[in-house]
């Protein structure tokens, strides 16, 4: 959660606005800024970042952070 946090805030120093859901998940646009700006939102992989550490099981991550990617 504390990569999340900074890259909201670093986001924000850069575009002087907390990204907001579009047409996509706002975690799309905060890719660049936790170093996977190079994922294609067209074609979803599984990202660590966005696995809770708290679960024991491998799943989709696509949940634990209500993020879409």
């Amino acid at each position: 959660l504390r990569q999340l946090t900074l890259a909201l805030h670093t986001h924000q120093d850069a575009k002087k606005v907390f990204p907001r859901n579009g047409t996509v998940s706002f975690y799309v646009d905060l890719l660049p800024y936790v170093e996977q700006g190079n994922v294609n939102p067209a074609n979803p992989i599984p990202l660590p970042l966005f696995v809770c550490p708290a679960r024991r099981r491998a799943v989709q991550p696509y949940c634990d952070y209500a993020g879409f990617i």
